[in-house]
């Protein structure tokens, strides 16, 4: 007879048999084409035992990266309305997750992690940033200006970034001391112009 199904009693290395077996996959093919299943076959493991163990496929995703937030709802609806709000919109969900007290040390942690582990940057970079952040940015930037939106985005993104890593990482002076407002006020200008402004 057939093993049954579901969740296997004893098996205490299920969860992170997923998350390994996981982990490469994403890398390889990005959140969007990996599928349960493919994980699960990976794994050897029922599809079910994915949902058992981290709700669904993107709970298994905030798990492989240790994340405090789910990428997703983070960042969903930013690049969907007009353009020219898009800048406040984003600066202010990203402000909203670096400048809490709740998670912000939690996102250092894996902001250092992904500068040290070439894996997790490549996670980070190919998802996080690329599908959620980085193409959603492009495609809404393409409907202004299609010949500059790959470079605006560049743009954006090194300056979110660079930013975070004087403040959070390296704690360059004045920037690690900036309240979030202070911080808003300078950042915003600059993801105006890099996104709406003239870069000729």
């Amino acid at each position: 007879m057939a093993p049954p199904m579901g969740r296997r009693p004893g098996q205490q290395g299920t969860r992170q048999q997923i998350i390994d077996a996981a982990r490469p996959l994403f890398a390889a093919r990005g959140f969007a084409e990996t599928s349960v299943r493919a994980i699960a076959r990976e794994a050897g493991v029922d599809p079910a035992m994915i949902n058992h163990w981290f709700g669904s496929k993107e709970g298994l995703f905030q798990a492989i990266l240790d994340l405090p937030i789910d990428p997703i709802t983070a960042i969903a609806g930013v690049a969907d309305g007009p353009v020219e709000q898009i800048p406040q919109q984003l600066l202010d969900r990203f402000l909203a997750v670096w400048e809490d007290p709740e998670l912000s040390d939690a996102m250092a942690i894996v902001l250092r992690r992904a500068l040290d582990d070439p894996d997790q940057r490549l996670l980070l970079r190919g998802n996080v940033v690329h599908q959620f952040i980085a193409e959603p940015l492009r495609v809404a930037l393409a409907r202004r200006d299609p010949a500059t939106a790959d470079r605006r985005v560049a743009l954006v993104l090194t300056q979110m970034l660079g930013v975070i890593v004087a403040r959070k990482v390296v704690g360059v002076e004045p920037v690690a001391s900036l309240t979030p407002e202070q911080l808003h006020a300078l950042l915003l200008p600059a993801l105006t112009h890099h996104m709406l402004g003239d870069l000729s």
